[in-house]
């Protein structure tokens, strides 16, 4: 159980009923049973390697009376009550085709709890139009890689641009995390002009916008 998924059970709502996708080996379902006393969790993937790892793992745990295993492609494996979804591990634009794919039930669902793999921003601006808001959010790192969570409910917000690449929640608590979190995207902007031909006018004009908000962000 890595700290990502730690902080993953920490956010989650007591008495919850979770729908994980992409569950994988299902430790976080496991977790979520054992230690935060879940009386009932979905989990889902779309391919059957990790559900027959993951049914080994809930029989070894014995919670085979907990946790209902589904092979199903996103919010497909949607059932009755479910009142929270957890998609941990994918990439950004995944996640939002998951969650788009199905708006139908997303109107059921009361809380998100979603970390990406890339394209952070992206994922708070675009969830924030399928009518959820940023409650919560933090840095975990493992092995050297910063991995985002954010935990949305549903609600309005209107993120500004720089809320959204920075975060809202982050940008307030300013942990040390976060500090070097923000030096990396700098690093990563100046790399990234460096590179880029002069010719593509709009993307340097973005990335320069976004350097700016960081320095501007370190200063504080």
């Amino acid at each position: 159980m890595n700290e990502r998924l730690k902080k993953i059970i920490d956010l989650i709502p007591n008495g919850a009923f979770s729908l994980d996708i992409g569950c994988d080996h299902a430790l976080l379902d496991i977790a979520l049973v054992k230690e935060k006393k879940m009386k009932k969790v979905i989990a889902s993937d779309n391919k059957e390697g990790p559900l027959l790892k993951a049914k080994e793992n809930i029989a070894k745990a014995k919670c085979e009376d907990q946790i209902t295993l589904t092979l199903a492609d996103g919010l497909d494996a949607y059932q009755e009550g479910v009142n929270t979804v957890i998609i941990s591990g994918m990439g950004g634009y995944s996640i939002l085709g998951i969650l788009k794919r199905r708006k139908d039930l997303l109107k059921k669902i009361e809380t998100l709890i979603l970390s990406p793999n890339n394209y952070v921003p992206f994922v708070r601006s675009s969830v924030g139009k399928l009518g959820f808001k940023i409650v919560d959010e933090y840095l975990i790192q493992d092995k050297n890689i910063i991995y985002t969570i954010l935990k949305f409910q549903r609600g309005k917000e209107k993120l500004t641009k720089k809320d959204a690449l920075l975060g809202p929640i982050l940008r307030k608590r300013r942990e040390n995390i976060f500090i070097e979190q923000l030096e990396r995207e700098r690093k990563g902007r100046v790399l990234l002009l460096s590179l880029l031909p002069k010719s593509f006018f709009k993307k340097r004009r973005q990335v320069q916008r976004e350097l700016k908000w960081i320095l501007s962000e370190q200063k504080k």
